[in-house]
């Protein structure tokens, strides 16, 4: 398999209050593939089921605001059906060593289009802690 992705990070510069500076990553946004070479070069079973090389196309994008928030979102395209095939949606609060509170939503969403009509199925998840 090959796995190729194009990634692009957002930095930003924050003065410390003891002087000098600190790189902060803002957000990251990567968009990605797989190719499976076996399935490219099968030569069986092509009258039965044709060659799909190609996964699904995953867009990731984590964005972290401040230090106690993070944002989170995947995608999935699949590019031999023509629609995203799933995708999450997450926020994280994070509040150090004494607390902290995580809710993702995963769905499995079909969805070809804006005139189309929209299979969802939706869970929400949530996660708390904290230090006795």
């Amino acid at each position: 398999t090959i796995t190729y992705a194009i990634v692009n990070r957002f930095l930003t510069k924050l003065e410390k209050e003891e002087g000098g500076f600190e790189t902060r990553q803002l957000a990251r946004v990567a968009v990605g593939q797989v190719f499976y070479i076996a399935e490219a070069r099968r030569s069986q079973d092509l009258d039965i089921r044709e060659r799909r090389p190609f996964g699904s196309v995953i867009l990731d994008v984590e964005s972290r605001p401040t230090r106690q928030v993070r944002l989170l979102h995947e995608s999935r395209y699949n590019p031999y059906e023509g629609e995203i095939s799933q995708h999450t949606t997450g926020l994280l609060l994070d509040g150090g060593r004494n607390w902290f509170l995580n809710v993702t939503s995963p769905a499995s969403t079909r969805w070809s289009g804006p005139r189309s009509s929209r299979a969802s199925s939706c869970a929400t998840r949530a996660a708390a802690g904290a230090s006795p």
